[in-house]
Parts: structure tokens; C-alpha cells; sequence
């Protein structure tokens, strides 16, 4: 896995949908595992934003979670051509 960039100074993460969701579930990564088919190291890479979602695990965890892709990673950064 490639090294972490680190974030420019006054550059913000953007807020942890994902882990705020979990918590308020009180869903460990494993449940959300389970309930998405993906193991639990990849749920929790997910989690702590240390990969991108792709296309399948953007839609495996919304229907796991019965949630819009958007509500959880939000909109694309980069415009459609």
C-alpha cells in the first residue's frame, strides 16, 4: 500500500461518515462486514479513510447500511466528462 500524503497545512479532513454511522449503529467494523461482504481489514481501511472506496465497495457498504453512496462518501471531486 502506498504511504499516506500528508495534508497540506490548513487543510482539513473531510468529517468520517462512515464511522460516525457505525457508532451510532453500535455496529463494530466486523458487523459491517459481514452485513457487506468485505472483510474486516478492508472495513476498517475504509473507515480510517486509509483507501478509496471503489465503485463496489461504495455500494456494498451503503446497501449493508440501507444509505445513499452520497450520504456516506459524498458527491465525486472531480467533475463528469
Amino acid at each position: 500500500m502506498p504511504a499516506a500524503r500528508a495534508l497540506s497545512p490548513g487543510v482539513t479532513t473531510p468529517r468520517n461518515t462512515l464511522s460516525r454511522v457505525l457508532a451510532r449503529r453500535a455496529w463494530s467494523d466486523a458487523e459491517l462486514a459481514a452485513r457487506a461482504g468485505l472483510s474486516r481489514a478492508h472495513v476498517n481501511r475504509l473507515k480510517n479513510r486509509r483507501i478509496r472506496p471503489t465503485l463496489r465497495d461504495a455500494l456494498l457498504v451503503s446497501r449493508a447500511l440501507g444509505l445513499e453512496v452520497e450520504a456516506l462518501f459524498g458527491p465525486a471531486r472531480t467533475p463528469m466528462r
